[in-house]
């Protein structure tokens, strides 16, 4: 009799090893292969945010080559004050010597 009891406590042991494999391994998977709903929304903020240059395509009225760069803004205030350290910067398509804003 105790060899049937040993068998059994054997087979409980393996099959609780496979059910707790199957239930671990897909979970690691998907966290692998597929990024979460947060990551996605904070990609897609980083992407409206402007902080990668735009797409040029077809916004420098038929100029080629037409590529992305990144210009300083004048400032708005008048000569004479004192400079301020801060430069705001945006991104414009260029061609030549012409910008274009990418959005219109």
């Amino acid at each position: 009799m105790a060899p049937s009891i040993r068998n059994y406590h054997v087979a409980i042991t393996v099959a609780f090893i496979f059910l707790l494999t199957i239930n671990l391994f897909p979970k690691s998977v998907d966290s692998v292969r597929l990024p979460s709903s947060e990551s996605r929304d904070l990609q897609q903020t980083k992407l409206v945010m402007g902080s990668g240059p735009p797409s040029c395509y077809m916004k420098c009225q038929g100029c080629t080559p037409c590529t992305a760069t990144l210009v300083t803004v004048p400032a708005h205030h008048p000569r004479g004050e004192e400079d301020e350290p801060y430069y705001p910067q945006t991104w414009r398509c260029k061609c030549g010597d012409r910008l274009f804003d990418p959005r219109g």
